[in-house]
């Protein structure tokens, strides 16, 4: 469709006389003449225009909407993700703030708390912690207060407590004592769990 809005001279933009611009069209670049201009369509995207008559509120913008004009529209807030709309201004926060610092260390390790919507919203630390039962390989050191030992009788050799105390652990028996005269009589200890509950002296 030609456009009615402006009013160009009517004639030819070379004059055939001097070989340069008309005169006309001289003095009409220098100030174009405008028949009029309608407002009713907004100018579309590829002139230059918005292609929308919508006043925009705070904070919108305009997006293109795959090559055919421009939707207004709101930036989405997404997870963890705070949006303040201004006047000429938008700003984008954290939803949630952590607390500057060093987290985990030798005997503490971090605890990590995520919402529903997978943000992070907050880590704190925790002293570590492990019962003796869920430590299920390994041996530990004399000086860490273990035995250096996975068995019984290595953690007694380990311990220093010697080749007795590992006879006499669990002992239930009576041990005859000889006579001391050729018409005495024999005596006898008797041991429970290794250790001496009863006597009869030799005589």
């Amino acid at each position: 469709m030609a456009n009615t809005n402006l009013s160009w001279p009517q004639c030819p933009f070379i004059d055939e006389q001097t070989k340069q611009p008309a005169r006309p069209w001289l003095l009409w670049l220098q100030n174009p003449s405008v028949n009029s201009i309608s407002t009713n369509t907004p100018l579309g995207s590829i002139y230059g225009g918005t292609d929308n008559d919508i006043t925009p509120e705070d904070g919108e913008l305009l997006i293109g909407n795959g090559g055919t004009g421009y939707t207004i529209n709101h930036l989405t807030q997404g997870p963890g993700m705070k949006i303040v709309n201004g006047s000429g201004t938008i700003t984008l926060s954290a939803l949630v703030t952590l607390t500057t610092g060093t987290y985990g260390s030798a005997t503490q390790v971090p605890v990590f708390i995520v919402a529903t919507d997978g943000s992070l919203t907050s880590v704190t630390n925790t002293a570590i912690a492990i019962n003796a039962n869920q430590v299920t390989a390994g041996t530990l050191a004399i000086a860490q207060g273990g035995t250096n030992a996975a068995t019984a009788a290595g953690a007694r050799t380990n311990l220093g407590l010697g080749t007795m105390a590992t006879q006499n652990v669990g002992i239930n028996a009576t041990i005859a004592t000889a006579k001391l005269t050729g018409g005495g009589a024999d005596g006898s200890m008797t041991f429970t769990n290794g250790i001496l509950t009863s006597q009869t002296p030799a005589t």
